[in-house]
């Protein structure tokens, strides 16, 4: 194990420690908009003044 894993291999890797099982299509537009969401959340907390 000298040589270090290309970018390719450390994304499958990743991808393999985050989800163990293949999710398919629909799990992955999920997962995009649970994010997305949790993000947009984020933003209007942070925009919204401290009462």
């Amino acid at each position: 194990m000298t040589s270090e894993p290309s970018g390719e291999t450390l994304v499958k890797i990743i991808a393999k420690r985050n989800l163990p099982f293949r999710s398919s299509r629909g799990d992955r537009r999920m997962a995009t908009q649970s994010t997305r969401a949790s993000r947009m959340n984020n933003h209007l907390n942070a925009s919204r003044p401290l009462q």
